[in-house]
């Protein structure tokens, strides 16, 4: 829908303009557009392959304990294979998952360095993104077009515009990701008080429950486990690396030397590790726990305009 507005390449003289001027740039936004596709794959996968596993693993054993003796031996190994199945195919996904993860975080790391004046210095990446394979994307791309996407950094010098946009860039996510490992959790104790009073409707005894319940859905509180190692890992990965960045903000402004860009590269690159990580928020969770966000980055934006200013006369 937005794709055929980015085919004309132009090439601005980048080392004047800012953060704000280089977001808007139809080369950038391309990049952008294509990025935020690449995601979208692995999110809209996520969740239902979520989904389905806590159905399978939880749901079945529970329907088959409800069905009558007489036809339980019958849909005993039929359920076993409904399991082998998903298994086999619930692999797949993952792998598809992390591909389409890493891919999306390799052209953000692209945006950004050529956002944040970074592309003339080395990088983790071995292979940038084809030109082919982020037109390919950008076409696909069918969401609201963004020209802000690091916010409205006009008034903040460059490259504080850099590191301001780094630093709001992970507290945005870590915000975002706290509030799905939240949920994550809440479901995970709900499925654990349902299982324990539908034992207690049945008056089952614990070896019963452990044999009925708890041992079917076992994988599904793995699952949910996993998530959450994975998401808290990664959200004190981001605060660690956020801190870091306002330290060299402060200590830059006290000492009224200019930011380095290598450092601010260095920054980026334990971003784009962060980024490339198993952790994803899926695409219906984003929306819903986005809410307040951009607000919240707008306002901070606002804080660090008015702080640089004082200090830079």
């Amino acid at each position: 829908m937005y794709g055929n507005k980015y085919l004309v390449h132009h090439f601005p003289n980048t080392d004047s303009m800012s953060v704000t001027e280089l977001q808007k740039d139809p080369d950038n936004l391309k990049i952008l557009y294509a990025f935020r596709f690449q995601y979208s794959l692995a999110k809209r996968c996520r969740l239902p392959r979520i989904i389905i596993t806590y159905v399978l693993a939880i749901g079945l054993p529970t329907l088959l304990f409800l069905l009558p003796e007489c036809i339980q031996e019958t849909w005993k190994p039929k359920f076993a294979v409904i399991g082998a199945a998903w298994a086999f195919i619930s692999y797949y996904l993952v792998n598809y998952e992390k591909k389409c993860t890493k891919m999306g975080a390799e052209i953000q790391d692209h945006f950004d360095s050529k956002v944040f004046g970074l592309h003339g210095f080395g990088t983790m990446i071995n292979e940038r993104p084809s030109y082919w394979m982020i037109n390919a994307l950008n076409r696909r791309y069918d969401g609201k077009p963004d020209e802000c996407w690091h916010g409205d950094l006009s008034g903040i010098p460059s490259p504080y515009d850099a590191l301001v946009a780094q630093s709001n860039t992970l507290e945005w996510d870590w915000r975002l990701r706290s509030r799905y490992l939240m949920l994550v959790i809440g479901i995970l104790i709900t499925l654990a008080v349902a299982q324990i009073v539908f034992a207690k409707i049945f008056n089952l005894s614990i070896d019963d429950a452990l044999l009925t319940f708890l041992l079917p859905s076992l994988s599904a509180y793995i699952l949910g486990m996993k998530e959450c190692r994975e998401h808290h890992e990664n959200i004190e990965g981001r605060k660690a690396v956020q801190k870091k960045i306002i330290q060299y903000i402060d200590e830059s402004l006290k000492s009224g030397e200019t930011p380095d860009k290598m450092k601010i590269r260095q920054f980026q690159d334990v971003i784009y590790m962060l980024r490339k990580g198993p952790a994803v928020v899926p695409g219906i969770a984003n929306k819903w726990m986005n809410k307040g966000l951009r607000d919240d980055n707008a306002n901070t934006i606002e804080d660090y305009r008015k702080a640089i200013r004082q200090r830079i006369k």
